[in-house]
């Protein structure tokens, strides 16, 4: 059996290896004799193969070039052909076009042919037009005349074109010499019916028939002869108007007198519709154009007047005359509905839409007086703050404890003005007058927080006339946010230096200054977004109560800060036992320090009634109470500092105060009331600082002499304390100076490592 052969074509054959393998050994080179025969048998076996393989592609490689020669053949044989047929169709498409040039050049010519037909038609037709009106124009049969004219005008659109051949030419301007003719003759009989005297006499039915007809004329010779027409026409009608109202007649002319010239047009107008709305074509709108004319007269009129007499334009005869002109304008919006017409008013000239109408055709010329209403308005609403501010004095000297806390009275009456005057403004006019009367409204709502809330407070530094007067006019003067602020501070610094208990806060009037500022506050921001609502979107963005939104909330956190005030004060007492005891005598505890009572018995008699007072805006009490117990633990824990030298049964006994006060402080809103449950936000602050304040006690009672297990003791119990408080906490503990050094150095080097294990 042959042995194996070797993988020759392995990229890693090692023809020394593979004789190594066959004969290994001298006993093996006895087999080398039949090995070589074997390997002459393969050689001779390949070199069959290989012979075998040339004869084959010999063989393919004939058929090949046969196939190659048959396929050149064939593609050249149809390269011919294409080419024919590339031939056939250059051939065809030469015919075709021969074809088709003599069949567009009969089109042509039949095209040519009937537009000389149709202009030597149509200049026939306006050859006999012409002579037809040369014939009729002065026998006044317009409405032959308008047929005609109709006809002509589109006859000579067609030769728009052609006025450069001289024939043409000469018949356009004959034309147009025959309609100047034709335009004064209708001129003539429209002054023959119509002027003075024959315009108070009836029209006959000739001449009814006469103008109609004429007008359709009047349509057909274009845009300016019938607007010199028209407004000679208007003109005509509104000669009575000019002559009755005219500014030498002061009792017709002045602004009292408005409502004469209103009624005047309704009079006039019913008789012009009657007597010749019917003779005008519809598309003229001629009882439109005429109340627009008379508009505008109106609107210069009176201009006129109040500019030559300003100082006369009083309030009542500005408002009963802008009153009457708005309503006179509403009436003709609604009488000529959503009219294509344009008006011109002062700020130029407006398409009437069926939501403007004619508003402002003639109250626009109001406009520039606008100052007599808002005076008015602003003397009113000073008037009221005068009587608001001598009740809320009185009410101070006959004040008692035991009132209830309200919304002053005042503050409604001041808003009810406010509606009024709003209301009056926006019948008369919604664009700068509207704006200025917002101006009055922010200077008062100022005067209304700093004169008379403001009094209520007592604030020693504001009590005065004068004080409050600065603070309005600075609030005038832009300096809204540092006078709220000032008066709020101002009143707080005064009571924190009345270490006597000199000044008396009454609780019942700072809630009824909260209650009443949000009032204030809320019916401020309904007011700003009537205001936005009404006045012309020209005047939007200039509406902006915003500061004195500001004040009012200001005000309200001064009075959140002066009741948490009220309350520290009352738990003064119970501070200074917690102070003045002898931490350091105290042994074992047995139940909670007396100081605890003081504090819980004064908390107990205020938050209920301060939460009574507060019942209409119970958002304010929780703000308060929010505020007060983080002012309380911070101030707990200031006095902890202050009981120096704690006795072991010291800091247990103030821990177990500490627990009793954390919970009691933890229902210190629902104190005698029907809801069991505090707020979250404020449990939430009572746990994190009085449970701080159970942590320094904590850290008071752990043995300090080992420095390293009381620092890390210390950093466990108070991780996000300071070296100032650590410091504080070892004078507590009463440590010695050098006991207390170590301690210092072993926590400034103990904060590295905390840092790293974090």
């Amino acid at each position: 059996m042959p042995p194996s052969e070797p993988d020759f074509d392995s990229p890693g054959f090692d023809l020394i290896d593979c004789i190594n393998k066959r004969f290994p050994n001298e006993q093996s080179l006895a087999a080398i004799e039949d090995h070589i025969l074997y390997i002459k048998d393969r050689i001779s076996q390949h070199n069959e193969e290989i012979s075998n393989a040339i004869r084959t592609q010999n063989i393919i490689e004939r058929s090949g070039r046969e196939e190659l020669e048959r396929a050149t053949k064939i593609i050249k044989e149809l390269m011919q052909r294409i080419y024919d047929m590339k031939s056939q169709a250059k051939k065809s498409e030469q015919t075709v076009n021969e074809i088709t040039c003599d069949i567009k050049q009969l089109d042509n010519a039949k095209k040519n042919l009937t537009s000389a037909v149709t202009m030597l038609n149509n200049l026939h037709i306006l050859v006999e037009s012409v002579e037809k009106l040369k014939e009729i124009y002065n026998k006044n049969e317009y409405r032959q005349t308008a047929s005609i004219l109709a006809s002509t005008q589109d006859v000579m659109k067609q030769f728009s074109n052609y006025k450069h051949i001289p024939q043409i030419n000469h018949l356009s301007k004959e034309l147009d010499r025959l309609c100047d003719n034709i335009t004064e003759r209708i001129n003539l009989d429209f002054r023959r019916v119509f002027e003075v005297p024959n315009a108070k006499q009836s029209i006959s039915k000739h001449d009814i028939k006469l103008v109609a007809e004429a007008c359709l004329v009047v349509s057909l010779l274009g845009e300016p002869t019938c607007e010199n027409l028209i407004e000679w026409f208007l003109d005509l009608q509104l000669t009575e108007y000019i002559a009755l109202f005219k500014d030498s007649q002061l009792n017709l002319s002045s602004l009292g007198g408005v409502d004469k010239r209103y009624a005047w047009l309704k009079k006039h107008l019913l008789e012009f519709e009657e007597k010749y709305g019917f003779l005008f074509p519809p598309q003229w709108r001629m009882s439109e154009r005429m109340v627009i004319k008379f508009c505008e007269i109106t609107r210069e009129s009176l201009t006129r007047i109040m500019n030559s007499h300003p100082n006369e334009v009083k309030y009542d005869s500005y408002v009963f005359a802008i009153t009457k002109t708005t309503a006179f304008e509403a009436l003709l919006t609604k009488r000529f509905n959503a009219s294509d017409l344009c008006i011109p008013t002062q700020e130029g000239v407006a398409p009437v839409t069926e939501n403007a109408g004619f508003e402002g055709i003639i109250s626009s010329s109001f406009e520039k007086f606008s100052h007599v209403f808002t005076k008015a308005q602003e003397s009113a609403i000073q008037k009221l703050m005068e009587q608001s501010i001598d009740e809320h004095n009185k009410m101070l000297r006959s004040v008692n404890k035991d009132d209830p806390s309200v919304v002053f009275s005042s503050s409604n009456h001041l808003f009810q003005q406010y509606k009024s005057s709003l209301l009056q403004c926006v019948q008369l006019t919604k664009k700068s007058a509207l704006l200025d009367l917002h101006e009055v409204f922010k200077k008062y709502l100022r005067d209304y927080a700093f004169k008379v809330l403001q009094l209520h407070l007592k604030a020693p530094n504001l009590n005065s006339t004068t004080s409050l007067n600065k603070l309005s006019s600075d609030a005038s003067g832009g300096k809204m946010f540092s006078a709220a602020t000032y008066g709020a501070a101002g009143l707080l610094q005064s009571l924190l230096r009345d270490d006597a208990g000199r000044y008396k806060i009454e609780p019942n009037q700072v809630c009824s200054v909260i209650l009443t500022a949000d009032y204030c506050l809320e019916t401020t921001q309904q007011l700003e977004t009537k205001l936005k609502e009404t006045i012309d979107s020209a005047f939007v963005n200039q509406v902006d109560l915003n500061p004195e939104i500001d004040i009012f909330n200001e005000l309200i956190n001064g009075c959140i800060q002066i009741l948490i005030r009220y309350m520290e004060l009352g738990c003064e007492g119970g501070f200074s036992s917690m102070i003045k005891t002898q931490w350091s005598s105290v042994q074992t505890p047995i139940g909670h320090s007396p100081f605890v009572d003081e504090i819980t018995r004064s908390l107990q008699s205020h938050i209920p009634m301060i939460r009574n007072l507060l019942r209409e805006g119970r958002k304010y009490f929780m703000q308060l109470c929010n505020k007060f117990i983080t002012l309380f633990t911070h101030k707990y824990i200031t006095n902890l500092f202050r009981c120096r030298l704690l006795s072991r049964g010291g800091a247990e006994q103030l821990l177990l105060d500490t627990h009793t006060l954390k919970k009691f402080l933890i229902n210190l809103p629902c104190y005698d009331s029907d809801i069991k449950t505090a707020p979250a936000s404020y449990t939430k602050a009572t746990i994190k600082g009085m449970s701080k304040a159970e942590m320094v006690l904590k850290v008071v009672l752990v043995p300090h002499n080992t420095v390293e297990s009381f620092v890390e003791s210390y950093y466990k119990l108070l991780p996000e304390s300071n070296l100032a408080e650590f410091q504080r906490i070892l004078e507590v503990k009463g440590v010695k100076k050098n006991e207390a050094s170590q301690l210092v150095a072993a926590y400034n080097s103990h904060i590295p490592d905390t840092r790293g294990t974090s």
